[in-house]
């Protein structure tokens, strides 16, 4: 990736969605460069170079906000989409959640929260209810019942 590849890619991104790539997107979207391909050509961290070169787009409560999200209303905004989704993990949450929907990482950082669960807690929400469990009989009691 050269110099111009890469901003072509990044902007030709911000185009589509807003805002710039997270690093997970760099890492996985084949349209867009590596964190590392980034940080060879800028001898810096990908994020740094990100927010240096497109500080308008790299505001991502600026791109909420358009939305009608803020601060004040972030954990409203989180328990409604936590209880339409109804997931069983973070990964989930964040797998389908609808494109406009922050990742629950974004509303950690509104809320000042680090984990998955202390989001949860500050919101006041909780996992849906797994299915049926099962017991699980060791060798032993199977053996001995017949």
């Amino acid at each position: 990736w050269d110099d111009k590849a890469i901003r072509t890619a990044i902007e030709r991104f911000i185009d589509e969605n807003g805002r710039v790539p997270i690093i997970k997107e760099l890492d996985s979207l084949d349209s867009l460069p590596a964190h590392t391909s980034i940080q060879l050509q800028y001898k810096m961290k990908a994020g740094e170079w990100l927010r240096k070169n497109y500080p308008e787009a790299s505001d991502y409560n600026a791109y909420y906000r358009k939305l009608g999200l803020s601060k004040e209303n972030a954990a409203d905004w989180f328990r409604e989409n936590f209880n339409k989704i109804n997931p069983v993990s973070s990964v989930e949450f964040n797998k389908l959640r609808d494109k406009k929907t922050p990742t629950w990482q974004a509303y950690a950082k509104m809320l000042d929260v680090k984990t998955w669960n202390e989001l949860k807690k500050k919101c006041g929400v909780e996992y849906k209810k797994a299915g049926k469990k099962y017991k699980v009989k060791t060798y032993i009691e199977y053996k001995s019942e017949k």
